[in-house]
């Protein structure tokens, strides 16, 4: 423990902050995170997907102009009659295609548009990009309202790398969304629409931003660490942590075992560090047919299973309620879905719970 406490120090010297981030579930997420290189594609579909009101998000014209509102555009709301397209990969000279093009007319009759460069996911700038873009739709008589430029992280790459000086060019990145979309939330709960399409927008977007502070906060230890000591922490964090006594010192921290001898005098425990979920323990009393384990999982989630040396195909019958098998390992585990319990505000109803449990378990056959 204390040469980790040494490495750790070393990293705290640097500024490198370890710190529990969990990643929230998102469907859009995991199935994101399955497209590999055609993400940016992807990306490019939602967004314009969202911004165009003519889209059946019945959301209709809301978050492009809380859009117009976060890139700056000033003075300027739209609906029907303006006639707004929303299109993909809209070519302008040499073949050349911008990912997001937004056009509509004024109450002139005058052609309007944004230009919208995904660099999401760090995409190379082609030579003079914006430049090219901005000076073909010009020529096409447009109105340039906002050239809007899309990095993972303005603190990291920025239009103006490219050289680009228009005054109308932004850096709108992944932060910048997160709070769009927090507007447009607040605006549609206001309106009576809709949110959940943008609130499952939002977490997919603060799941991407997690990653990216994982990956960064992984590359900073690597670079502040010899190779030695990279290795040398490796070592030690995993015989710690599959430790026994690591094991027994998280779930003693809960104070799980000490509320349960309040209740049962005979309570028998024994914690096990398993590698694939990390710690579990089991508890049981000497005359009953059945035990409980409680297992930690990811993201602060505390599992309770009950569980048998017998597959029961009918599930485990408890003070009248039925726990379904789960799955088998070296035992048989039956659990319900409310049996899953937040590390951080559940200990007290996973407590009652699992007294309720043990309460009710059938004695041991004679």
């Amino acid at each position: 423990m204390e040469q980790i406490k040494l490495l750790l120090d070393k990293l705290k010297s640097e500024g490198i902050k370890i710190k529990s981030n969990p990643t929230p579930f998102n469907m859009l997420h995991i199935i994101y995170q399955e497209v590999e290189r055609r993400q940016e594609k992807v990306h490019d579909l939602l967004l314009a997907g969202l911004l165009d009101p003519n889209e059946n998000h019945e959301l209709e014209y809301l978050p492009l102009n809380e859009f117009l509102k976060e890139i700056k555009v000033e003075n300027i709301t739209l609906d029907k009659k303006n006639a707004v397209v929303v299109d993909l990969k809209h070519y302008v000279k040499n073949q050349c295609s911008i990912d997001i093009f937004i056009s509509w007319k004024d109450n002139n009759d005058k052609d309007c548009a944004i230009i919208i460069e995904d660099k999401l996911h760090g995409a190379k700038d082609q030579e003079a990009q914006l430049e090219r873009y901005y000076n073909d739709i010009k020529d096409e008589n447009f109105d340039i309202k906002k050239v809007v430029y899309i990095p993972f992280s303005k603190t990291r790459k920025s239009f103006k790398d490219q050289g680009f000086s228009e005054k109308i060019a932004i850096d709108f990145d992944a932060k910048d969304i997160v709070e769009w979309l927090g507007k447009c939330i607040e605006k549609a709960k206001e309106e009576g629409k809709n949110i959940g399409l943008l609130e499952q927008y939002k977490i997919f977007f603060k799941c991407l931003i997690n990653e990216d502070f994982k990956m960064e906060t992984a590359t900073k230890i690597i670079e502040c660490l010899s190779d030695e000591e990279i290795n040398e922490l490796e070592v030690l964090a995993r015989k710690t942590v599959n430790s026994k006594e690591w094991c027994e010192a998280r779930f003693e921290k809960m104070k799980i075992a000490d509320c349960l001898k309040d209740e049962f005098s005979d309570i028998e425990k024994d914690y096990n560090p398993e590698t694939r979920w990390c710690n579990y323990a089991q508890f049981w009393l000497k005359d009953r047919k059945h035990w409980i384990e409680i297992w930690l999982g990811d993201n602060k989630k505390i599992y309770l299973y009950v569980c048998s040396y017998e597959q029961e195909d009918e599930g485990i019958t408890i003070s009248g309620i039925t726990y379904k098998y789960d799955e088998s390992d070296k035992y048989y585990y039956y659990c319900n879905e409310d049996m899953v319990f937040d590390s951080d505000k559940g200990i007290g109803e996973l407590v009652k719970r699992t007294i309720d449990i043990l309460k009710g378990l059938p004695p041991k056959e004679s």
